[in-house]
């Protein structure tokens, strides 16, 4: 492991980034419920940016929402509380990942406990409210802790597999 990048230093840098993702998450889930929840879809830039208030009782583009309610619950609090244990573990045990892959991971955690953090207060619905598009190709309606998520994974999937790369051949390795 890179001596810049000790083990006081990761966890410092993992709070940080916690602390940031799941304070804008929730801040901005609180503005969205109390601007947004009684009004129309609002429209910016040419509707490229639609912000609308919604209550997701589902995964990933709604995924799961049909499900009957204990099920839902015990996939949507349960079974992700584990995976983020399980993340946690994987940060503790395994120190000498690439810098870049650690903070990866931790934009996975902090996003995912941003949603965890709304399932548990709002019986199991998570506050999604942006809304990103051109014409009729638009994305589902998402919120920040989503978007942390979803940066960690394609970050996180791009540094290894870049690591991969450097350590079969003589590709500098980023840290």
């Amino acid at each position: 492991m890179n001596k810049r990048y000790t083990p006081r230093i990761r966890l410092i840098l993992a709070v940080l980034i916690l602390f940031s993702c799941i304070g804008c998450d929730q801040v901005t889930k609180s503005i969205a419920t109390q601007t947004l929840q009684h009004s129309p879809p609002q429209s910016f830039l040419a509707d490229t940016v639609r912000l609308e208030y919604v209550l997701n009782p589902g995964g990933f583009l709604s995924l799961g929402s049909n499900l009957p309610d204990d099920v839902r619950s015990w996939i949507f609090i349960g079974f992700n509380s584990c995976m983020m244990l399980a993340l946690c573990a994987y940060l503790l045990l395994n120190l000498h990942m690439s810098f870049a892959v650690f903070v990866s991971v931790i934009f996975v955690l902090a996003g995912g406990v941003g949603n965890q953090i709304d399932r548990i207060l709002n019986n199991g619905l998570v506050t999604d409210f942006i809304n990103l598009g051109v014409g009729p190709l638009r994305t589902g309606v998402f919120n920040v802790a989503d978007m942390a998520v979803t940066f960690g994974v394609i970050a996180a999937v791009f540094f290894s597999l870049r690591q991969k790369a450097a350590e079969s051949s003589d590709v500098p390795e980023l840290r």
